[in-house]
């Protein structure tokens, strides 16, 4: 019950402020801001928790813009993974690509679902993945253009 209130509540502060949300960090702090709150026999319970649910709080903090900015993110990320993956040529690279790609692909997925992705230890994990997943790809790139120079010098 007390997840689904806090659910219910930060889609209530959402829909209150669609386009720029709330501001960051304020879930922890709406029974200051919410005149709702005060009459639900949950919130004397709840008080300075956040809405267990990292997508609620990302769109109720920062609203549409900020929640299409994270989308654009986590597009580009699988995007340029994809591309990767597509010009790999060995097994070997193959496997220590999705050896990366795919935890960062449920990392992505899981952020409808569960919560402290980007705070936390589990952040600084979320960030770590992320920033692995880049230089992999960077990685396969300038391999890839070295073989295709090696091959148009021989």
């Amino acid at each position: 019950n007390y997840r689904l209130f806090l659910w219910k509540t930060g889609l209530r502060a959402f829909a209150g402020s669609p386009l720029l949300g709330i501001g960051l960090g304020q879930v922890t702090w709406w029974n200051q801001f919410l005149p709702f709150w005060r009459f639900d026999p949950l919130s004397v319970h709840t008080r300075g928790l956040g809405a267990h649910n990292d997508f609620i709080t990302y769109i109720a903090e920062t609203g549409i813009l900020g929640m299409i900015a994270l989308q654009w993110l986590f597009w580009r990320l699988f995007r340029t993974g994809l591309s990767s993956f597509r010009r790999l040529h060995t097994a070997d690279q193959t496997k220590q690509f999705l050896m990366l790609w795919v935890p960062v692909c449920a990392g992505l997925a899981g952020f409808y679902f569960r919560t402290h992705m980007f705070y936390s230890i589990q952040g600084m994990l979320t960030a770590f993945l992320f920033a692995l997943l880049v230089k992999q790809c960077e990685n396969n790139l300038q391999t890839r253009e070295q073989s295709h120079r090696t091959s148009l010098a021989a």
